[in-house]
């Protein structure tokens, strides 16, 4: 507000609807600041829920869903689009004297007379002068003739105009009046005009409901990220326990690969005795036959030495 301070430092008068209208803006100011902060919140917010959910999120279904979902959703952040206005004011100047247009915006030269916007004459007395300002902003201004070197001769009366331009507006005009009386003229396209107040009006209630539906979303992201983070500790639960089951599995293998070692050494030994015993019962039995044949010998013998 630091253009308040200096136009009324060059002695200009504060009516009561001034006073109500400058109290009107600190409060719209106050809110325009809690919605951008609000958006910033959500946009930062809306990023740590991708990060996180990114991080967390296991199995084919979590990533699946993961991949369709935005990295940031689009309406969290509102693309701020230019918006041509144009000045008009009816005011007659001294030869040698132009009037220019000064304001709280970078675009109207931040209060710096060497960076105010010059209008252009018309015939009879009519100035004008078309400025591209951001949307959904609202705007301090004034009107201040300027003589030869570029030095303030007079500054427009009563406290800074105020101007709101909402998201919607795509072209502008506004019809002033160099005693800066409320009542001022705004036509957005094809609209009928209103009031700058109105307009402000208009623009607060806009604003107000911008507010509470991003306060909205806030909740239902909210809820959405706390949702996922208890899918996320189920996920990471189960796959907990199939590393688990893994690891049981691995161990049974390798006893059971033990086992089959220990088998196949066994049943190596147990080839070996069966060789071994089936070599000592054919020596067995090939001295039985061998004593049989000596036997049945020595029977004949012994029948034929008897005849």
């Amino acid at each position: 507000m630091a253009g308040i301070g200096r136009v009324q430092g060059n002695g200009s008068s504060v009516s009561e609807t001034d006073n109500d209208a400058e109290t009107a803006s600190h409060s719209l100011h106050r809110l325009h600041k809690s919605s951008a902060a609000l958006r910033e919140l959500l946009q930062r917010r809306a990023e740590r829920q991708v990060k996180e959910m990114d991080a967390s999120e296991t199995g084919v279904a979590l990533q699946a869903r993961a991949a369709q979902r935005p990295a940031v959703p689009a309406e969290m952040v509102p693309a701020r689009s230019m918006v041509k206005v144009t000045f008009f004011l009816k005011f007659h100047v001294d030869y040698g004297q132009h009037i220019c247009l000064v304001g709280s915006m970078p675009e109207l030269g931040s209060w710096i007379l060497s960076d105010a916007i010059n209008l252009t004459w018309a015939e009879g007395d009519m100035w004008n002068a078309t400025v591209e300002l951001p949307s959904t902003s609202v705007l301090e201004y004034k009107y201040v003739v300027v003589g030869q070197g570029g030095h303030a001769v007079a500054w427009q009366s009563g406290n800074n105009s105020v101007l709101a331009i909402s998201d919607g507006d795509e072209e502008m005009e506004v019809h002033d009046n160099w005693g800066g009386n409320p009542g001022a003229k705004v036509v957005t396209g094809s609209n009928l005009p209103v009031t700058r107040e109105k307009k402000l009006l208009s623009w607060a209630t806009d604003l107000e409901s911008q507010v509470i539906q991003q306060r909205q979303e806030l909740r239902k992201l909210r809820m959405e990220l706390v949702t996922a983070q208890e899918e996320a500790r189920i996920a990471r639960d189960e796959a907990k326990k199939l590393k688990q089951a893994l690891a049981k599995a691995e161990a049974e293998k390798i006893n059971s690969t033990q086992t089959v070692r220990d088998v196949e050494a066994v049943n190596s030994v147990l080839k070996e005795q069966i060789k071994d015993t089936t070599a000592s019962f054919r020596q067995a039995l090939e001295a039985a036959v061998e004593i049989l044949g000596s036997d049945e010998k020595e029977t004949k013998s012994k029948k034929k030495s008897s005849k």
